[in-house]
């Protein structure tokens, strides 16, 4: 029997990763969500670009609010730091962060 994965469980693990590294690039999210999770929680955008389903991203949010930004110039979530706004999600500015290596 085959085991059956939540969008919640990849949420999880995106914060596991996140917390580990401080960073969680979007690139290795998708591809990691697709080779532990297969491809129920991921799909091609718009752009035809792999992306992370909205119901993932959604359980993420949920546990996340308060402690993860997303930085939209290169697609990352990191760790919410003394330099990031008190509220809110989104930030606009070039990271410093860089990506872990892939494993």
């Amino acid at each position: 029997m085959a085991t059956q994965f939540t969008p919640e469980d990849a949420a999880k693990w995106m914060l596991e990763e996140l917390t580990a590294t401080g960073y969680l690039a979007q690139y290795y999210a998708v591809a990691e969500i697709e080779a532990r999770f297969r491809d129920a929680f991921v799909y091609l955008n718009g752009s035809g670009n792999p992306a992370i389903s909205r119901k993932v991203l959604t359980a993420f949010t949920r546990i996340t609010e308060d402690s993860v930004v997303w930085d939209r110039w290169d697609k990352s979530w990191h760790l919410r730091g003394p330099g990031d706004p008190a509220t809110g999600r989104l930030i606009h500015h070039q990271s410093v962060h860089r990506p872990p290596p892939f494993r």
